[in-house]
């Protein structure tokens, strides 16, 4: 009977021990998970200590406490990755500044976006196909010989500088009247011929006019620009629109303080713009 109650004892003991070891190993399983999972936190710094950081995040209203010794400053445009918060409270495993205090100073930067300007128009799909297709085009043709770049690149420069930021016509057509859609890619082919232009003339620009000078920052800026509105709008033309910047990205190498440079030119731009600008050139 005492043996009998012994393995009964046992084998109790055993499947409470199972038990136990599986609970344990589960929770343990669910904090590695959790730890693994990495967060971001867009934010801008508000007070700064020796301990802590104090920071807004991007789209809130309640401020998070980062716990960092970071030489950061008031006014700093962060990205926060961190495993987990507790009550608003991150101890991060890095802490980058995107915009500094500094350049967010000379950044236009508003609460709200500005209301886009709607302009109906009733320009055939074809009229606008063909403008599309002469641009491109002319930017395939960039690929041959230099000698054919110096004879036509200054006036076709000209010509669609002065399409795009001044009113100008091409085939009897105006920016404005085009779609975002076909407004992004003008500016596309733009900051390709301009980049292929500059391989076999450098310095071409000061021997056109001077208006062009930062043509290329106010391109990038435009296209951006384009991309936080139709990306709202459309996810199809939004994924399209990110390919594009992907290539130019690459053909041109902009870096994130070419990015930077056309905060300039964003009159309007919010912070939450700022956050998918950055990750719309980190991708």
């Amino acid at each position: 009977m005492k043996k009998r109650t012994f393995s009964v004892l046992f084998f109790f003991t055993i499947l409470i021990g199972g038990f136990a070891f599986f609970l344990i190993h589960q929770v343990s399983f669910q904090s590695d998970k959790k730890k693994e999972t990495v967060n971001t936190l867009y934010a801008t710094v508000l007070e700064t200590t020796e301990e802590y950081v104090k920071v807004i995040p991007v789209s809130e209203t309640e401020e998070w406490l980062i716990n960092t010794r970071e030489p950061l400053e008031k006014g700093d445009f962060i990205l926060v990755t961190y495993f987990d918060d507790e009550f608003k409270s991150i101890t991060p495993n890095e802490v980058r500044v995107l915009v500094g205090a500094e350049e967010m100073k000379k950044t236009v930067v508003s609460e709200e976006s500005l209301k886009k300007e709607e302009i109906h128009t009733t320009l055939p799909l074809k009229q606008e196909e063909n403008l599309l297709a002469k641009i491109k085009q002319f930017e395939k043709s960039f690929d041959g010989s230099s000698k054919k770049i110096s004879k036509e690149a200054k006036t076709f420069v000209n010509e669609m500088i002065d399409f795009v930021f001044f009113e100008g016509k091409i085939n009897g057509v105006t920016f404005a009247e085009l779609k975002d859609t076909s407004k992004a890619k003008v500016v596309y082919y733009l900051l390709l011929i301009d980049h292929k232009i500059e391989k076999h003339f450098p310095k071409y620009k000061q021997t056109v006019d001077k208006k062009i000078t930062s043509m290329k920052t106010k391109l990038i800026a435009q296209y951006l620009q384009f991309v936080n509105t139709l990306c709202e709008e459309d996810k199809e033309q939004c994924e399209t629109l990110k390919k594009d910047f992907d290539s130019i990205k690459s053909e041109l190498d902009i870096s994130w303080k070419n990015v930077k440079e056309t905060f300039q030119y964003g009159v309007g731009k919010t912070k939450e713009e700022l956050k998918n600008m950055y990750e719309l050139w980190r991708e």
